[in-house]
This record gives structure tokens, sequence and C-alpha cells, in this order.
């Protein structure tokens, strides 16, 4: 560490028993190259700012509008989805209280359950007449059909086979036995609805297959189950599945797979239940679910990741999940595998696990087999009380926005409950979340480990955790590729233990509140940012922001080094205990015997306890800021001083601080107050402290370090306008215990 030695010609105080004066060379603390005050920075076309408020004029926390003006994070109400309702920070799905019956669905926007499709009267209902529609009834008793209304055919496969391009085939009422496989024209299949009229496959691959030339079929108001796939498209072209009930099969509820050609199929106002295995698979293709239902998939044991929502397959395969439901899955409610989705307006709800590697993630992306990195795209929609993680990026790329991830529960085996974890596997992750809420998830808000994430206008709160997990909002760790994370114009609030962690990582927070972290019952610790290094070396530059209202400490940097400007850390609270209290704490690693940094720059620390700032056998710059009103600890009664510097033996290292153009006042204790450490002073004022300037001799350090103060002028202290040169006094004051002590 780069140590504060004073010159020759400086003035030493050896800070045991004996006092000595300092030269004052002007009135100190007033900005000597600046009109701002301490704790202000200067701002093109809008002046002098205050500290906590951003370049824009709105406040930490909010987010600047294109008009210029300020709104809060989170989802603004005007972006909730058609059939969401505003909830606080965010938009929440409208849908019945309880679950639906079987053969009943609902979507966003409706409060009672209904069927797939109405059953209109009449032997057709309401499906078109066309002059070459082919009909079929299976209850007809006579052995004259014709394909009329009158004689219709008694079985599907017959219709078909009779049927022109693009005809409709027309179902009455009825069971029908029957495997339809190997669809190689474009028909129109319509049933009267789907609670009269069922397929049933038997043996084939599916029960309704569109093959090569199919292209422009559709399928309506029927409901499908069977052996195998409900149905499946694989020839190419466009298919439309319309308001189908498709329950209980033996396998994939629906299957989508291209081979030469383009291949799209929409499902659209359909209900898929209790399939096997997948309730969706797409492969190389593309699927719209458009007003759905996909739930209840079954898990099989004989396949190692089963009971997932919908699947999506390598590169070229695309879900588009529009204005849907995806509930009560096994595995995942959605699952890309080296393939790409966008889901909007939609909600992925209560996902549950199942055995092997089966966690109930609401939505997972993930590297497919070849490599092939899956995209995902999560807009204004509701993932809500899955397991594990609600969206888990694995190597692959994701967006966020305008959307509400809570409520996920701890998996029973790592015991993480995750909104969001983005993570690495051979390849980082990235992620961008933009004006969404991620509210009371199990163990962590966001969670991202070896990969990159731009968190923007977002609330990540009521993180409470439990006795097995800390409620930590944001997380950064890195061991094996760099983690970098940049958060602005946000919110973290009532995390439990942390609001921000950054662990090895690089951390950039522009306009962020950080703010009312409680203790974790578990350890009594709590911070609102937490700063230190592992493999790589722990960083974080915070500018325009607000720490306030933590437990315990507002901002702790261990080993690392931290950048704040234009920052307010005010008002931290006590542990539970009733000790500690601080604002900002800085100090040597002692696991890993690492040295730590800070610049405070433009920034005010005030109203905390014990101490605003702690320099423990660290590094620490202060320009330009206001430290004040800082009270004793609540539990003893003692310390309450504006800054700390303290030598401590045990690390290896004296502390050294250099502090210019800033105030410390009202500290009840001392304004500054060294331990057998370095202080270089220049232009500041110290004002209306109990003691302004005080050095002492920490006596477990050894061998004995003396403080050396190097006054470069201009500094000042006193109160109530009755000013002198500043005094380093030695008033056996107690220091404080270190750290692991």
């Amino acid at each position: 560490m780069r140590r504060l030695l004073a010159p020759v010609a400086a003035l030493l105080l050896g800070c045991g028993s004996n006092d000595s004066e300092t030269s004052a060379a002007g009135s100190g603390g007033g900005g000597a190259s600046s009109e701002c005050s301490p704790g202000e920075r200067e701002v093109e076309g809008r002046g002098c700012v205050p500290a906590g408020v951003q370049d824009s004029g709105c406040v930490a926390g909010e987010v600047t509008l294109a008009d210029g003006g300020c709104a809060p994070a989170g989802v603004p109400p005007m972006a909730c989805a058609i059939g969401f309702e505003p909830d606080e920070d965010g938009c929440v799905p409208i849908l019945p209280e309880e679950p639906c019956a079987d053969g009943e669905m609902a979507i966003a926007g409706e409060r009672q359950c209904r069927p797939v499709a109405p059953c209109p009267s009449g032997t057709w209902g309401d499906i078109p007449v066309e002059s070459n529609t082919q009909y079929v009834d299976v209850a007809y008793a006579g052995n004259d059909s014709d394909g009329s209304a009158l004689k219709p055919w008694t079985t599907i496969a017959r219709a078909i086979l009779e049927a022109d391009d693009n005809a409709i085939v027309a179902i009455a009422a009825g069971s029908y036995l029957e495997d339809l496989e190997n669809l190689l024209k474009p028909l129109r299949l319509w049933g009267r609805c789907p609670t009269l009229v069922e397929i049933v496959g038997n043996s084939g691959i599916a029960t309704v297959l569109f093959g090569n030339g199919a292209d422009g079929s559709e399928i309506r108001d029927v409901a499908l189950r069977g052996a195998t796939i409900g149905v499946g498209s694989a020839g190419g072209g466009n298919v439309l599945v319309d308001r189908v009930w498709i329950h209980d099969v033996g396998s994939y509820g629906m299957a989508v797979q291209s081979f030469n050609e383009p291949t799209e199929l929409t499902m659209s106002r359909s209900l898929i239940e209790r399939a096997s295995v997948l309730g969706g698979f797409v492969v190389d293709a593309n699927l719209v679910l458009d007003q759905s239902v996909v739930r209840a998939t079954q898990p099989d044991a004989a396949f190692p990741k089963s009971g997932i929502g919908i699947e999506v397959d390598q590169r070229s395969g695309h879900a588009s999940i529009q204005r849907s439901i995806i509930a009560g899955n096994r595995c995942s409610g959605i699952d890309l595998v080296g393939g790409n989705a966008v889901l909007e307006g939609s909600a992925v709800i209560d996902t549950q696990p199942a055995a092997g590697n089966c966690f109930g993630v609401g939505v997972e992306a993930q590297t497919g087999p070849s490599s092939q990195r899956a995209h995902l795209e999560v807009r204004a929609s509701f993932v809500a009380r899955n397991a594990y993680a609600g969206i888990s990026l694995v190597g692959a790329d994701g967006l966020i926005e305008s959307s509400v991830v809570q409520d996920t529960r701890l998996d029973a085996v790592d015991n993480l409950g995750l909104g969001v974890a983005v993570s690495f596997d051979g390849r980082g992750s990235t992620a961008t979340l933009r004006s969404s809420s991620i509210r009371g998830n199990g163990s962590h808000g966001i969670g991202v480990e070896n990969s990159q994430a731009v968190v923007e206008g977002t609330v990540v709160r009521d993180h409470s955790g439990t006795q097995l997990a800390a409620g930590r909002g944001i997380e950064l760790f890195q061991d094996v590729a760099p983690t970098d994370v940049s958060v602005t114009s946000s919110v973290v609030a009532n995390s439990t233990e942390a609001g921000i962690v950054c662990l090895a990582s690089t951390l950039r927070l522009e306009g962020v509140a950080v703010r009312d972290t409680r203790a974790w019952p578990a350890t009594g610790d709590a911070s609102g940012i937490v700063v230190s290094s592992f493999e790589a070396r722990g960083t974080a530059n915070i500018e325009a922001s607000l720490i306030e209202h933590n437990d315990s400490l507002g901002l702790f940097v261990a080993g690392a080094d931290a950048t704040l400007e234009g920052v307010a850390v005010r008002e931290q609270l006590p542990a539970p205990d009733g000790s500690d209290g601080g604002g900002i704490q800085v100090q040597w690693d002692i696991e890993r015997q690492l040295e730590a940094t800070m610049l405070l720059r433009d920034s005010i620390v005030e109203g905390n306890r014990d101490a605003g700032v702690l320099v423990f056998s660290a590094e620490a710059s202060i320009e330009h800021s206001r430290i004040g009103d800082t009270a004793p600890e609540g539990s003893n009664g003692l310390m309450g001083d504006g800054m700390q510097v303290l030598s401590f033996a045990d690390f290896m290292a004296p502390a050294s601080a250099r502090v210019t153009r800033s105030r410390f006042e009202r500290a009840a204790r001392a304004g500054i107050v060294c331990f057998s450490a370095d202080l270089m002073l220049e232009t500041t004022a110290l004002e209306c402290n109990a003691i302004d300037l005080a050095a002492e001799v920490w006596q477990g350090f050894q061998p004995s370090h003396e403080s050396a103060l190097q006054d470069l002028g201009g500094n000042v202290c006193g109160c109530d306008g009755q000013t002198s040169a500043c005094k380093a006094i030695s008033s056996q004051l107690a220091a404080p215990t270190p750290p692991g002590g």
C-alpha cells in the first residue's frame, strides 16, 4: 500500500500525550476551485447539484423521462399489458382466485374460468358452410355416407381423403378413435366445440400430424388426447391450432419441427393440460402461442428433464408467447436449449421441481448441445412462485423489460430462490433488466456469476430471506470469467444482510437508491453495499446515488476499490444489538491480505452512528465532501466520529487518508481521529465537533506508530463563527474493536 508520509518541511504531530497545532491558511471547506459547497457537484446547465441527485435533477431511484420529468423506478402503469393491472411498482395479471377445472381456462384479464370454446346449438354449431365442406358424424347410422350434412362420413380420416385442398372438414359431437397422421394437403378440421368433440389417438406418432404439403392447414374447436403427441407439424409451412383442448396425452401436447422447409405452428385460444414430458416442443421451427394456457405438464421417469411447459431447441427454434399462461408445470415453465423466445403479456407461475436436475425454474435459457446460444426476451410479463429461479440465463442472452419477477421459492438442494439468475456455462451470460420489479424472492433478487448485466430503472425489493438463506438484493460473483454489472436509476430496498454484494467483480451504480437493508437473524450482520475481492479484485464506482437507513453499515469495502462521487450516505441504523450504524467502512482484507482504497468526492455522509467514515489499514481520499452529525453507538454511547483512520498491526499496513476541500461537522466525539495513522489535510473545515481533530497511538500497534499529520494549508476549526487554527489533540480516545476482534 502507498503510505502518505509527511515531507521534511511538514509539521509532524506525535500524538501520544502531546498537543500540537497546525497552521490555518484559509477559511476551508468552501471549495477553492468551485462555487459549490462540499457535498455538491457542478452540472452543466443545472449549477450545483446535491449528493444523491442525478445530473438530470431526478433523485436517486428515479427515472428521467424523455421530457425531462422524473418517474419512480419500476414498471410504469402505462406499460401494463392487456389483462394486467398496476400493483405498486409492477403490473400483475387479473386471473381467477381459484384454479380452473379440467377443460376450462382463463387468460390475463379474465376473472372467471370458462370453457376453451362455447358450444353452439345444432349438429354443426357455428362451423362455416361452404360448397365443398366434408361433414363427419360418428353417430350417423346410415350406410350411405357421402360427406354431406345429411349423410356425413363417420370417420374423420375418410373425410380427409375425400376433401379438396383447403376444404373444411366439419366434425359433429362424438369421440373419434383415430390417428390422423401425415396429413399431406391443406385442410381445415373444425369441430362443434372441444367439450363435445374429441379425437383420441392410439398408437401413431401423434393424434393429429401435419406433414409435407399441409401449408395453411387449420384445426379448430376440438379436444385431442391419446397415447402419444397431441398435435404436431413437421412438414414445412404454416399450421393454425385454434380453440383446441389438448389433454392427458402420453407424450408432448404439441410439437413443431422443421426438417427442410420453414415451419410455423400458431396455437391460439387453446389449452394444453396434463401432457407428458413436454407441454410444447419446438425444434428448428417457429411457434406462436397466443391467448393460450399450458399447465400441469407431467414428468416421465424415462426422461431426465421432463414435465416442462414449453421447450425450444436449436438456434433457429423460436417461440413467440403472447397473452398466455404457463402454469403449474414441472422442472421448468419455459426452457430454451439453444433456442429463442419472446414472452410478452404473459405469466409463468407455480412451476414445481421434479426428480433429477429439475429445480422448478420459471423461464430458463441455456446453451444448446452444439453450443448454440439461447436468446430470451421477457416483456410486460409476470413470473412468480417458481422455484430456484424465476428467470435463469445460463450461457445465454436475455432482456427483461416492464416485467415482474416475484416470490421465487427456495430449492431443496442449494437453498437458493433467485428472481433472476445470470450465470456461466463455459461462456458468460448477458442480461438487461429495464423498468421491471424484482421482489419478494427467497434468497436473491438478482444474481450475476461470471457474466454481464445492465439494470435500468428497476426496483429490487423485499428479499427477507429465511434462516437458511439471506435475502440479498443484487449479488455479483467472479472466479473464472469477468463479472461486470451496471445499475442505473434503480432502487434496491428491504434486503436482508446486504442490498448489493460485489465479490471480485466490477460494479457501477448511477442514480441508485440502496435503502432499508435489514440484518440477517442468522448472523446479525447487514450492509447496504459490500465490495470485496476473491479470485479478482472487486471494484465499485458509485455516482449520484443514495445509501440510507441500512442496519449496521451503509458501505463496506474490504480488500477492494471504491469510488463514490455525488453520493449521499445517510442515517444508517444500529444492528439489532444496538451496535454499529456507520456510514462507510474501508479496510484491509484480513483473509486474503489485500489493501483497500476509496475515493469519496462531492458526497455527503451524515446522520450515521459510530463513525461516518472508518478507514482500517486502508487508503482513503476525501474530496469536496461533507461528513456531519455522526452520533455515538446506540449500544454503549461511545464513538461518534466523523472519520476514524486506524492502523492495526495485524494488517501489516498503516492507514492513510487525504482530505481536501471538505467539511466535518457536529460529530458527537471527534470530527477526525487518527489511531497510529497518517493524514494529509488541505482546505478543510472542522466545525462544531466535540473534538475537531484528534490523534492517538493505538496501543495494540507494535512497534508504536505515531500518527503523522501533514498540514497542506487552508484548514480551519471552530464553531458558530468562532474559528481558529486546528489543533490535533490527544484525549486518550478509545479505539474501535479491530475487524474480527
